[in-house]
């Protein structure tokens, strides 16, 4: 039998294998993710990837990060954050209350941190207690 790009505990004799902890999210669950530290990440091989096939089992891109993946699942490397709801501008007077709405996605989930500006835009500060996970 050959085998080329794999993990193998034990090891096994082919181009490209490992012997290596694969570091899955959690094997014992039965979650067979990636951790970002794994040796698996990146170290398959696009060419030996079947004509075809270009999801995961997770419906995600098959090759992620220019190289394939050891295993099922690619690694989802995290995605920068993207406000999806841009609060709208209000100019209010001192003393006076004034709401916003903001949202944002990503991975990790961002933060928002709402400022305030007492000299037309041309520094910020934060406001205090205005802080929150997206």
């Amino acid at each position: 039998m050959s085998v080329s790009y794999s993990d193998i505990g034990g090891g096994w004799a082919g181009t490209g294998n490992i012997n290596s902890d694969p570091l899955f999210v959690n094997a014992a669950g039965g979650d067979y993710h990636l951790q970002a530290t794994s040796l698996c990440f990146n170290a398959g091989n696009n060419s030996l990837v079947p004509v075809g096939v270009t999801l995961d089992m997770d419906g995600n891109p098959r090759i992620n990060n220019r190289t394939v993946d050891m295993g099922a699942f690619e690694y989802q490397v995290p995605g920068a954050p993207a406000i999806t709801l841009q609060p709208d501008s209000q100019t209010v007077v001192e003393g006076d209350t004034a709401s916003f709405t903001a949202a944002a996605n990503g991975t990790p989930a961002p933060t928002v941190q709402w400022q305030v500006s007492s000299n037309s835009g041309a520094s910020f500060s934060d406001i205090s207690g205005a802080r929150r996970t997206a």
